[in-house]
């Protein structure tokens, strides 16, 4: 997959996860059941929301370049999209009306209230790992790459050096 392919890609990821959480969120805004955080992850910060905007905006920032930079292939796409996507999603809520991020799900066995954006950027992240840990393990698993020694007892039927 060519890099302005993957890029295009990783918008039409992006901007899907976008629109659903936008559109998620408004409709729960018109229910009233919503929590407004002022703050990044499980609160943190909301004392002082100046910052918890600037944080999250460098961050999101961070994760927009890296996705340019290191979005290629199917998975990278999709995992850097979702990504990319909820990070934007959430960072447009810090600055618009209502001042905040909109949660609105919650579940028993989860501590905090959550939305779309949040489930897009924790599921990007687990692609992203998935992803990184299969092609570690498979450099790790081709003879002539990895630890000393582990080659052979790894490739018992390839002839030793």
């Amino acid at each position: 997959m060519s890099g302005r392919r993957s890029r295009l890609m990783i918008l039409a990821v992006s901007v899907s996860v976008l629109v659903v959480d936008l559109a998620t969120k408004a409709a729960a805004l018109e229910s009233g059941d919503v929590r407004l955080n002022p703050g990044v992850a499980f609160g943190m910060l909301a004392s002082v929301p100046a910052l918890a905007d600037a944080v999250a905006g460098a961050m999101t920032v961070v994760v927009i370049a890296l996705a340019w930079c290191w979005g290629r292939g199917p998975w990278a796409v999709l995992g850097w999209g979702l990504l990319v996507g909820g990070a934007i999603a959430n960072a447009l809520d810090r600055w618009l009306p209502p001042a905040g991020v909109v949660d609105w799900i919650s579940v028993p066995w989860y501590p905090a209230y959550f939305n779309i954006a949040d489930v897009a950027v924790r599921a990007g992240l687990l692609v992203l790992l998935v992803r990184s840990a299969a092609v570690i393990l498979g450099e790790w698993r081709r003879p002539g790459t990895g630890l000393p020694g582990h080659d052979r007892a790894l490739h018992a039927d390839t002839p030793a050096p």
